[in-house]
């Protein structure tokens, strides 16, 4: 059985809904138009990435919308402001917004008492100022009436004052099923309840979206629904203009509820109020109603009217989907937060947030996200009745996924996801999914935004005929040259064998790892270290382009360099081995060094072992930490084994662990140039330099930058053959600069029938150079063991020299130590400062009754003599040699040969800081 009853107009149903389309429209409010027609096929929505974003809800006060004299004649509806910390009514208090009834009205459908309900509106002109009428200076955007909870509101719902027609209250228990919907009226033609069209107002959210408004004051709970205000002269937009006249209403909305009928009349509620939040919304958004489900929807129409942008929320039954389709599965009507659900609209799932993810993937690659993200971690699952079992909730595939993507869905969630070959950043794929409660709750299909950032190629030899991704590589390098861009990386798995690298030209900015460390990306660890190891790469070595990174790679190259590259922007490296064969191991021009190599190897290089050419930063080799060698043999070089010049800054080096040996010039050939301004450092430590044919290390310091070497725990021998010294310094930099170095620990065997010395530091420039030379045994040299001395030049050098043992030499060689200041250049100015402690010294320069000479001093006329501890005559040669060996205590008989002195003192000799 149907039942109508009339609106609040005095006229039948028909005539009632035209007045009050006419009140409408006279009020400034849209007239009801006609149905719209009823689409074919259920409209989709655009897709649009990338995912919708929540609503950001900004409040601006409570109201009350009271319902009277329900389905009577004089039926009506009135808005008043409420106190936030009482929820009394007030007449004066700016806050709200102001609104003025226009109409309402009612119908009844079914049966009384058995499923029989009433549908009741209330529209309401809207001005964009508070409920006391005091405009806004603010524009209004998608101002929206959220329903809240209040200490007043009964069962958890937004209703309160619930009273029947004789006064008495209304049964609580119908509160919660007193539920909100879109305007209806009633259709002749179908005999059927139908949307009211324009008062499609009913608005609903996630529950993280109300939630996150927190609980203004007065309100126990933000529900997540309400009613939208729409702008009827704008249709394309729900703002309200700021600074409204005061007769300037251009905001309508209609509130909307059905309500079931009790078995007796006497028992229907009569009188009702809501209690709503106005509010301001960041998200323009339209919803479907549960009433307007199915292929009469006109939810996507509306819209389309609003902007391509525009969200469309849908509750379980909904048969709309696409990007802007928010499937939201059910709101929560009335009860506490949590599964305290006492009423809903929809299914036993509820989504929790807006946008959740996305699930942003590395292009080519695999991600595998776990079920506690995955699609189903944004929904909540709720109890079909109050105190019920909670729905058990499940996820599939749904059409909707990137075509070329691969991917897995799980039933609880979980997925993997590879995206088409070769997307990269901004590039957006899709995941095709549905979700359900698993009692009579199905999603249509959605889809998850999956954007892609950055793009790996894989390369892995044991696997032929793949596209490069992760989950299907290329067999080799080759594939890799065709397809990659610039700013990729390229991931060579360890596999089987070596991986030919094929003369393998790298792009800008791209990044070449290997299985010997993790592949990352950003903050993202895509693959931890192969067990197996660095992979190997053999053939032609690798030429850079700019700005390459290059990790967990061993390299091994025939018949030219390993590493080869000119203008190459700034090059990365760790954990990288390189051997050349025929080639130098690095050959760099005109570059930025970050680099760290475990090994660099070359033999037989036609030009240097390391070539490294205006190629400032720095360059580590590390070695294994424990054997000379293990950071790579430099060998048969026809110039230099390291080789390092430049034109401006020098580049740090430090070479650890290494076999540098049987080189044509140079073992270590490092130069700073005059024209660097830059601070520089370079080390050799723990490494094997023999029959290099000249010096084993040369450090040629200019520049006016500050410049500090180190030469530790090394073996350097020519013993038999060649000319070479071990380690020569010169000091060539202006005034202010400053050259550090420590040379400790070091074992020096030359070829006692030539001229080499063990250590030499000279200071030719206007500069300073602090030196410590301590542990060192020097078993055999060519002219001297130590040379320390100040030449040409107006600079300083401050030597700590201790704890060193100079064995006795061959018939040919000199002192075990020269010490001198100057080198009788007219106008030098210079000054040498010496510590000696505790060192034995000999040499063949025998004085009668001095024996064996471990020390020559002579200083030249302008210079500055200065030995720590000494306190005799500035010219007393005697007394000069006397303290030279009193301080060398463990070789008493060893003496000291006093060639020139003229002005030596004590003093305090600075020690190196770095």
């Amino acid at each position: 059985m149907t039942t109508r009853t009339r609106s609040r107009h005095p006229a039948g149903p028909a005539s009632a809904l035209l007045l009050c389309a006419l009140l409408l429209s006279a009020c400034g409010g849209p007239a009801p138009s006609a149905p719209a027609p009823t689409p074919t096929t259920p409209v989709a929505q655009t897709p649009t990435p990338p995912s919708a974003q929540p609503s950001v809800l900004t409040p601006l006060g409570l109201l009350r919308v009271t319902f009277s004299h329900i389905g009577a004649d004089d039926a009506s509806a009135t808005s008043t402001a409420l106190s936030p910390l009482t929820g009394q009514a007030l007449s004066d208090t700016a806050a709200g917004l102001q609104l003025v009834p226009v109409s309402s009205g009612s119908f009844v459908i079914g049966t009384r008492g058995a499923g029989g309900l009433r549908y009741l509106y209330a529209t309401f002109k809207v001005r964009n100022a508070t409920s006391a009428g005091a405009a806004y200076g603010t524009a209004r955007t998608n101002p929206t009436l959220v329903a809240v909870s209040t200490p007043s509101s009964v069962n958890g719902t937004a209703l309160s004052a619930m009273l029947k027609y004789d006064g008495s209250a209304v049964n609580p228990a119908l509160a919660p099923q007193m539920l909100p919907t879109h305007a209806m009226t009633f259709d002749r033609a179908s005999d059927a309840p139908r949307v009211l069209s324009g008062g499609e107002d009913l608005q609903l959210y996630a529950d993280g979206e109300t939630a996150a408004l927190g609980l203004p004051s007065g309100v126990t709970r933000v529900l997540p629904y309400g009613f939208v205000i729409r702008n009827p002269s704008t249709p394309g937009s729900r703002t309200l203009p700021a600074s409204p006249g005061a007769a300037q209403y251009d905001g309508v909305v209609t509130l909307a509820m059905k309500v079931p009928l009790q078995a007796s009349a006497a028992d229907d509620p009569f009188n009702v109020s809501l209690t709503l939040e106005a509010v301001d919304d960041s998200v323009t958004r339209v919803s479907e109603s549960v009433e307007e489900q199915g292929a009469g929807s006109s939810a996507a129409a509306r819209a389309a009217l609003l902007g391509p942008s525009t969200q469309v929320a849908t509750l379980c039954g909904t048969t709309l989907s696409g990007p802007n389709a928010v499937f939201l599965g059910s709101v929560t009507t009335a009860g506490a937060a949590g599964l305290d659900r006492q009423a809903h609209l929809g299914g036993n799932l509820a989504l929790q947030t807006v946008g959740a993810g996305p699930y942003s993937v590395v292009g080519n690659t695999t991600r595998s996200v776990p079920a506690a993200s995955g699609v189903l971690s944004n929904y909540a699952a709720y109890p079909a009745a109050p105190g019920g079992a909670v729905a058990t909730l499940s996820a599939a595939s749904a059409p909707g996924s990137t075509p070329g993507s691969n991917s897995t869905l799980n039933s609880d969630g979980s997925f993997t996801f590879t995206p088409k070959v070769g997307d990269g950043t901004g590039s957006t794929e899709t995941l095709g999914y549905r979700v359900s409660d698993n009692a009579g709750c199905t999603s249509p299909a959605l889809s998850a935004n999956v954007p892609v950032s950055g793009r790996v190629w894989y390369v892995d030899n044991t696997v032929a005929g793949g596209d490069g991704r992760s989950d299907s590589p290329f067999q080799g390098l080759s594939s890799v040259s065709g397809v990659s861009s610039a700013g990729d990386t390229v991931y060579v798995a360890h596999g089987s064998g070596a991986t030919s690298s094929a003369g393998f030209t790298l792009k800008a900015s791209q990044r070449l790892i290997g299985g010997g460390v993790p592949l990352t990306l950003g903050a993202a660890t895509l693959r931890p270290a192969d067990p197996a190891g660095a992979p190997t790469l053999s053939g032609a070595g690798l030429t850079l382009a700019q700005d390459n990174e290059l990790a967990g790679l061993t390299v091994n190259a025939t018949g030219g360099a390993g590493i080869f590259g000119t203008s190459f922007g700034t090059l990365t490296t760790s954990a990288v081995s390189v051997t050349a064969a025929g080639g130098p191991a690095l050959d760099l021009t005109s570059g930025t060094l970050a680099a760290s190599f475990s090994k660099l190897s070359s033999s037989n290089s036609p030009t240097h072992g390391v070539n490294l050419t205006n190629t400032p930063g720095s360059l580590s080799v590390t070695g294994d930490g424990s054997t000379a060698g293990s950071g790579g043999t430099i060998s048969g070089a026809l110039q230099n084994g390291v080789n390092v010049t430049s034109t401006g800054a020098a580049p740090s080096v430090a070479l650890n662990w290494m076999n540098i040996s049987g080189n044509k010039n140079y073992g270590v050939l490092y130069t700073v140039p005059s024209a660097s301004s830059s601070s520089t450092a370079v080390s050799v430590s723990n490494s094997v330099l023999s029959d290099n044919t000249n010096l084993h290390v040369l450090l040629d310091l200019g520049g006016s930058g500050a410049a500090n070497f180190t030469l530790t725990g090394n073996t350097l021998s020519n013993p038999t053959t060649g000319t070479s010294g071990a380690l020569q310094v010169n000091a060539k930099q202006p005034v202010s600069a400053t050259v550090q170095g420590r040379v400790t620990n070091n074992t020096i065997t030359l070829n006692s029938g030539s001229f080499g010395t063990g250590i030499a530091t000279y200071v030719t420039g206007a500069g300073h150079a602090t030196v410590q030379l301590s542990g060192n045994t020097i078993k055999s040299f060519g002219t001297f063991g130590i040379d320390l001395a100040t030449q040409v030049s107006s600079g300083s050098l401050d030597a700590t020299v201790s704890n060193n043992v100079i064995a006795l030499p061959s018939a040919l060689a000199l002192e075990g130590m020269r010490l001198n200041a100057g080198d009788g250049t007219a106008g030098e100015s210079s000054t040498l400062c010496v510590n000696l402690i505790a060192n034995s010294s000999v040499g063949n320069e025998g004085v009668p009754g001095n024996g064996l000479v471990g020390y020559q001093i002579r200083q030249r006329p302008g210079t500055l003599y200065k030995l720590q501890g000494y306190s005799g005559g500035s010219t007393d040669a005697t007394a000069i040699a006397n303290f030279i060996r009193n301080t060398d205590i463990t070789n008493p008989k060893s003496g000291a040969r006093v060639r020139t002195v003229s002005n030596v003192s004590g003093g305090t000799c600075a020690t190196p800081t770095f």
